[in-house]
């Protein structure tokens, strides 16, 4: 074994074994170096991941001068896998077992240009740029062409850094240029209105708005309008007479000679109206007095000279009608 191998699992060794013993877990540990490419680089962010499900468990401490690191991880008999500046590292899954080092070389390959990145030493060109709050690789400086125009690009020498319409380019810098001031250009009025409403009072109202908001009212549309209401059918009703008065209520038929379709001045069909008492009959009492009851004077006299005539008659029809006595026979 190598003396800076030597010297890395030594001081792993020493990390592990200086836990307290009266500790349940005792964790695991992973050492070497990392390259991206065939470069080791330094200060690269190390994390050690579960394999199955990505999760992050612990950050690697920089060791050595030559990319060299050293890693424990909490979670034991786990398979673990690595990420190197953000990319996942070439080497398989390994198992982190409890109280053992284990050396592991961790390399990946760089990043092509336009690949999200970390940091410079994570991309093959050796820039990674942040461009609108995302890093990208990018092969040179400047970046022209990304839609950034960053520090060290300009109007000159960056289609990145082009100058807003108005402005030219001067010596890398957008400037106004001097000349005759041109006169605003108008706002051209364009009104839409909605339907206009009912006939209310003759009058018509509706509304109108510049969808070109120009704030001016040069060719605003009326907004109010005189109407007529139209002439309607104008009904005719024909009623039959009021019907006997029952049970209070009266009742008829109406109907519009002008077949209008309307019933704003239909008249009423039911209307309450009250009974008549008839006359009460009065008994005639079979007395002298009571028989003559109820008539009037012209009547009692006239029944009186005929009861007379009637009794006169039938006196004298009596008395002609006395029988003879029959005479005794001889013996």
């Amino acid at each position: 074994m190598s003396n800076t191998k030597l010297i890395l699992f030594s001081l792993v060794f020493s990390i592990i074994f200086s836990i307290p013993i009266f500790a349940i877990d005792i964790p695991c540990a992973f050492f070497g170096t990392v390259k991206i490419g065939s470069n080791y680089v330094n200060g690269t962010l190390v994390t050690a991941n579960l394999n199955d499900t990505g999760e992050y468990l612990a950050t690697a401490d920089e060791i050595g001068s030559f990319g060299n690191y050293a890693i424990i991880i909490p979670n034991i008999n786990s398979y673990i896998k690595f990420k190197i500046a953000g990319i996942w590292s070439n080497e398989p899954e390994s198992l982190c077992i409890s109280g053992k080092p284990i050396y592991l070389d961790l390399t990946t390959a760089s990043l092509p240009d336009g690949s999200s990145c970390e940091n410079d030493v994570s991309c093959s060109s050796g820039y990674c740029v942040e461009c609108n709050n995302q890093k990208i690789c990018r092969p040179s400086r400047p970046f022209s062409g990304d839609g950034c125009c960053q520090t060290g690009e300009n109007c000159d020498n960056s289609v990145d850094c082009a100058c807003p319409s108005g402005q030219v380019c001067d010596a890398g810098t957008c400037t106004t240029p001097l000349g005759p001031l041109i006169p605003p250009t108008l706002c051209e009025e364009n009104w839409t209105c909605t339907e206009w409403s009912s006939c209310v009072n003759e009058t018509q109202t509706r509304t109108c708005i510049d969808l070109n908001d120009c704030e001016t009212n040069n060719s605003k549309p009326s907004i109010i309008q005189e109407c007529v209401i139209p002439v309607e059918c104008e009904e005719n009703w024909s009623c039959t007479d009021w019907s006997t008065c029952a049970n209070k209520s009266q009742t008829r038929t109406c109907i519009d000679l002008n077949n209008c379709g309307t019933l704003i001045n239909k008249p009423d069909e039911t209307q309450k109206c009250k009974e008549e008492k008839q006359p009460e009959q009065q008994e005639l009492l079979v007395t002298p007095t009571g028989l003559f009851s109820g008539l009037n004077t012209f009547n009692l006299l006239t029944t009186s000279i005929l009861g007379l005539a009637f009794l006169t008659i039938l006196l004298f029809i009596l008395r002609r009608r006395k029988p003879k006595r029959k005479s005794k026979r001889k013996r």
